[in-house]
């Protein structure tokens, strides 16, 4: 009874946090603050 409500719900969080946040914010800003806004405004505009 001790190790089932244990270790089922520690891998599960733990694993979500971490892979989320690094890979999300990296990838959102970056491309939206320097691929998207300085090719997408230049192409839009002219």
């Amino acid at each position: 009874m001790k190790p089932k409500e244990e270790p089922e719900p520690a891998p599960e969080p733990v694993a979500d946090i971490p892979v989320a946040p690094p890979l999300t914010p990296a990838p959102r800003p970056a491309y939206s603050d320097s691929a998207a806004e300085e090719l997408d405004v230049p192409d839009f505009l002219k």
